[in-house]
């Protein structure tokens, strides 16, 4: 477990080093920051524009194919020349009637030929004035016989039998091109155009056409194969009046195909088998979606489930589209967009971290080997100051200082240990030399002593003796006076008659009721007492006071009266304890020397 101590001299340095590890780590989070923007911008301006800029080329060329193919037949001579309305039924041949020349007629074809050959292409149609379907009316003319020839050529019979077989439906064409003569003779009613360029072409929505070619079948096939866009171009007469439309039908699905950049959608089994012919599959889902606000037209991959729900209003996205426009024709606004994949993205974000992944984790492992290395070396160097701080007490209690103190006693480890050791090894030597400095001191006092003749001599040479080695500032030996039944002074250390009684009756006073009682009394007091002991320029009060009786075998002899300004030390507790039963017999051997003195005397 780490000290307190410990961490108290570690948090420093451990501290600026997190600061140090912290910067680090905020650098090192701005630049993986950058970096993710950077890989996210790349992503974008390279695969995702890219992508943009050869898509929209791809339906630039498909528009610009069409536009110009169709404004090709408008400009036709014979097509400019046409008299008369619409077919009144699909019978009605206008090349018989010579409505309309064999020559034309050819070249006409021929247009659609070379137009289907670089598109695909449902159908061109030449749709005059006044067209209206609900009185009967058909298109001037229909041409559309490279799809059949796809298609083959079953019998009406086969047909009719067959109830899987989709009809060739051109209700919503027919439906349409009244909507399309009307806005073109409103907005482009005649032909004032200084280049060729600026004929315009019009769109449709998205809408079921005559073209099955993908949608061969009821139960299995999916209708939205046969969904297509009208295109139309206004045909004007030799008198530069309008007087119909030229419009090429092409499948919505051709415009999927492109942007998914496909030949075409492998959409049924023949579809399959010719890819496969072909060697080619399907690519991976596209994130493109083709455009026209102006009709309503979206056009994107069928298999991306996020632009299906866009698009059905089921799903509020938020992705990010990054859109280009089109180039096409005068009159249409096309636009394609690239929705971008937070899926994408995320994975080039975790692409981009992983470059800051190793760096980071490799900077935690140094900060914790540093760490652990600074607490290391922080908790050697605290293990070394408290052990060169254990040997200095160490030699200082070998020099003689008993009294030097031992720290880290109460901390754990190995330091502890050798605190304890070293703790009791000095009370040890401590006991021992307290040991012999009282039998020192008990000896030195005998000595004194031992050549009274009188009590007051031998009080004063007790006082003397015991306070080269007791720091008191008063000391007062009272004797037992069994004439007067009370304990009188004899010598003593700093008594002052004037100040300190000499006798005291037993029972009366501290020192009589010691006298009275047998028993030891130690007394701590403030400095308002009467207790003083006399100097030369002042008098001081005693604080401290200790009072003992000297007894033996039950017998009160005396009581001793200890007195200083600073606390008596245990060990001088300990010693006057020790000096009582030899001060006894001290006194008992002296009175009998007085009372044999007196006796001889008195012979």
């Amino acid at each position: 477990m780490i000290s307190k101590q410990l961490l108290i001299k570690a948090l420093p340095g451990v501290a600026l080093l997190t600061l140090l590890v912290l910067l680090l780590f905020l650098f090192m989070h701005d630049q993986r920051e950058t970096a993710r923007e950077a890989a996210v911008k790349s992503y974008i301006e390279v695969h995702v524009q890219d992508t943009l800029k050869a898509r929209s080329a791809r339906v630039a060329q498909i528009l610009s194919a069409v536009y110009e193919n169709a404004r090709m037949v408008s400009l036709l001579p014979g097509v400019r020349a046409i008299q008369g309305g619409n077919r009144k039924s699909d019978t009605e041949d206008v090349v018989t009637e010579g409505r309309f020349s064999r020559h034309d007629y050819e070249v006409v074809q021929q247009i659609y030929n070379n137009l289907a050959s670089a598109v695909s292409v449902s159908e061109i149609y030449i749709v005059l004035n006044d067209f209206d379907a609900q009185k009967g009316h058909v298109p001037f003319l229909m041409l559309d016989q490279l799809i059949i020839g796809d298609r083959g050529t079953g019998d009406e019979a086969e047909s009719v039998v067959n109830k899987d077989i989709p009809e060739e439906s051109e209700a919503d064409e027919y439906a349409f091109f009244p909507q399309q003569l009307q806005d073109l003779k409103h907005r482009f009613p005649s032909f004032s155009y200084n280049k060729l360029d600026q004929v315009p072409m019009l769109a449709s929505p998205v809408m079921r056409t005559c073209d099955n070619t993908q949608y061969p079948s009821v139960s299995q096939g999916d209708v939205r194969n046969a969904g297509g866009i009208l295109f139309s171009v206004p045909i004007y007469n030799t008198n530069k009046q309008i007087i119909g439309l030229v419009s090429v039908v092409v499948r919505a699905n051709v415009f999927e195909a492109s942007i998914v950049d496909v030949p075409y959608l492998i959409v049924t089994d023949e579809d399959a088998a010719r890819a496969s012919q072909e060697q080619w599959k399907m690519p991976p889902v596209s994130a493109l979606k083709l455009s026209n606000p102006d009709y309503g037209v979206e056009i994107y991959d069928r298999r991306n489930d996020s632009m299906a729900s866009s698009a059905t209003g089921s799903e509020n996205s938020t992705l990010q589209e990054h859109q280009v426009k089109v180039q096409s024709p005068l009159g249409m606004r096309w636009n394609l967009s690239y929705r971008v994949d937070p899926a994408k993205v995320q994975d080039i974000v975790r692409q981009s971290d992983r470059k800051y992944d190793w760096p980071q984790a490799f900077t935690v492992v140094i900060y914790l080997l540093l760490v652990g290395g600074f607490l290391f070396y922080v908790n050697i160097r605290l293990f070394l100051e408290r052990l060169r701080r254990l040997l200095s007490s160490l030699r200082t209690l070998a020099g003689g200082d008993l009294h030097v103190v031992i720290p880290y006693q109460h901390i754990k480890g190995e330091i502890g240990e050798i605190s304890q050791a070293l703790h009791t090894m000095q009370a040890t030597a401590l006991s021992a030399s307290e040991s012999v400095w009282v039998r020192k001191t008990l000896s030195e006092v005998d000595v004194a002593v031992q050549s009274a003749v009188s009590f007051l001599d031998f009080g004063n040479a007790l006082a003397s003796a015991l306070q080269r080695s007791i720091a008191f500032d008063y000391f007062a030996l009272y004797l037992f006076d069994k004439h007067r039944q009370g304990v009188q002074r004899y010598g003593g250390f700093a008594c002052n008659d004037n100040i300190h009684a000499s006798y005291f009756p037993i029972g009366e006073g501290l020192v009589g009721q010691v006298a009275a009682d047998g028993r030891r009394m130690h007394l701590s007091q403030d400095a308002n007492h009467d207790l003083h002991v006399q100097t030369a320029t002042m008098s001081l009060p005693v604080q401290h006071l200790l009072i003992s009786a000297i007894s033996k075998s039950g017998k009160v002899l005396g009581v001793i009266e200890v007195g200083s300004l600073q606390p008596l030390r245990n060990l001088d507790v300990d010693l006057l304890n020790d000096l009582l039963p030899v001060l006894a017999d001290k006194i008992e051997i002296l009175q009998g020397h007085i009372e044999m003195r007196e006796l001889v005397l008195n012979q």
